[in-house]
């Protein structure tokens, strides 16, 4: 996974889904932008310029905003409780090495 943060959360986007990473967007192909802290409700990091992500969906390519990009990360993901399963924007969790869970 590509470990990102969003609203000072650690959360992990599929290593394939994620085409390229970039500062400012300068010089992308046109595509819709989605900011991943308004996404999940919560308020962005204050501080730094978001990051972009060009990321690949069922529904086409997008640019997804955050606050930060950690970088690729090797996790085992397990499932979702049975009360979260269904969730729309979450497959699984897992923990990255300091212990935060994504």
């Amino acid at each position: 996974v590509v470990v990102v943060r969003a609203g000072g959360r650690p959360l992990g986007l599929a290593l394939d889904a994620v085409e390229s990473a970039d500062d400012r967007g300068v010089g992308l192909a046109p595509a819709p932008s989605v900011d991943l802290a308004a996404a999940l409700g919560v308020a962005p990091a204050g501080g730094a310029c978001p990051k972009l992500l060009t990321v690949r969906s069922a529904g086409g390519r997008f640019r997804l905003a955050v606050d930060a990009i950690d970088g690729p990360s090797e996790l085992m993901i397990r499932p979702l409780p049975s009360l979260l399963a269904g969730h729309p924007l979450v497959t699984g969790f897992g923990m990255v090495p300091g212990g935060d869970s994504v």
